[in-house]
């Protein structure tokens, strides 16, 4: 649903100071319905009062549902607005409107083929905006003063010439249906139609107003300018939209290509960090093996835990090289060693006496 947008800028009494000024309302099926007449009349009345609020009205109208609805006709009647219906099949040739206000605006609206070049004008302006454009200049030219009064006097109803009206009565129906009298109607019709008026009365359920999905509503009413105006706001709350939509899509793509970086980079430092753990690991596997073989037995290969032990014997001239005393070879090796570091001209060792704590681990050992 979209949101009640409000065109109506100007005061009711600035609009009725125009006598040309049209207005525009919009009903799910194109037609007049009861919730929509009633929003036209209230302001109807409201216009005419603003202008001539000490002069009395007549309103003609056909017999449409919407027309007779007895709560409109009370509040007219409040406003001294007196509506005044024509009889059935008689709007042909009893509307004025139907007479010269139609012909000057179909006149106007044809100047369009005739007198310009619609694909240059297209060009320049949009297709609704185009033909509002001459829509409104013919609304204008057909409500001109002379050309209403004219078309009321065509009709016979102002002034009242009887004889005018049966003459285009003759000429538009058929020529038997002209050739009958016509009399007024009975008091029996009048009290039968007033008894309709009041059933109608009762049961009149007024038709709730819904939104559509569009920047009008029905029930409301609307100048052309208001629908021009309208159409430019919402081709301006559609391109906003669209820049929005781009916006996000520029975001949403900058902070995907973020997040792929991210990603790449923690990926990578993640396998930094897992090969300097595993240089680590190798570097300490290799320390571990090698003093565990340096600190192991050469003849029996017995892994040392106190290299101060008394139980075993180092070299005078290294400390990479040790046996243990329980190896039946222990002494024989030892004495290889110790004949190839002296043919080295290595210099003996100064060894510290061992300690307390020594002792203590050689005799637990």
């Amino acid at each position: 649903m979209t949101k009640r947008r409000s065109f109506f800028c100007r005061r009711e009494r600035d609009k009725a100071s125009d006598h040309t000024a049209v207005m525009y309302a919009f009903t799910k099926k194109g037609y007049m319905d009861n919730a929509l007449f009633v929003s036209v009349m209230a302001k109807f009345r409201a216009i005419i009062k603003a202008r001539h609020p000490d002069l009395d009205h007549l309103l003609f109208m056909d017999r449409l549902q919407a027309h007779l609805q007895p709560a409109v006709v009370a509040a007219c009647l409040a406003d001294r607005l007196y509506t005044v219906w024509f009889p059935p099949h008689c709007s042909e040739f009893l509307q004025p409107a139907d007479q010269q206000q139609f012909a000057v605006f179909h006149n106007q609206m044809n100047l369009l083929v005739t007198h310009y070049d619609r694909t240059a004008l297209l060009r320049h302006a949009g297709g609704r905006a185009l033909v509002m454009q001459f829509f409104k200049r013919a609304q204008e030219a057909c409500m001109q003063q002379d050309v209403v009064k004219i078309s009321f006097e065509t009709a016979g109803i102002w002034p009242w010439d009887p004889d005018k009206i049966l003459q285009n009565a003759r000429r538009v129906l058929k020529p038997k249906l002209a050739a009958k009298d016509l009399h007024p109607v009975p008091k029996e019709i009048e009290k039968a139609e007033r008894a309709i008026m009041n059933i109608l009365e009762a049961n009149q359920q007024p038709t709730p107003a819904k939104r559509l999905r569009a920047g009008i509503r029905r029930g409301e009413i609307y100048t052309a300018d208001d629908l021009i105006r309208a159409d430019q706001i919402g081709k301006e709350e559609k391109a906003r939209l669209q820049a929005e939509k781009e916006e996000r899509a520029r975001t949403r793509q900058e902070e995907k290509v973020r997040k792929l970086s991210d990603k790449a980079n923690a990926k990578r430092t993640r396998e930094e960090l897992r090969q300097q753990k595993r240089a680590e690991k190798d570097s300490a596997d290799l320390e571990r093996w090698e003093s565990r073989a340096r600190l192991s037995c050469r003849s029996c290969g017995r892994q040392c835990k106190n290299p101060s032990s008394p139980l075993w014997l180092w070299c005078e001239y290294c400390d990479d090289y040790g046996v243990c005393t329980r190896c039946p070879g222990s002494d024989a090796a030892m004495q290889q060693h110790e004949d190839e570091e002296r043919q080295k001209k290595k210099p003996r060792l100064e060894k510290p006496e061992p300690s307390s704590a020594d002792d203590e681990s050689s005799a637990s050992e």
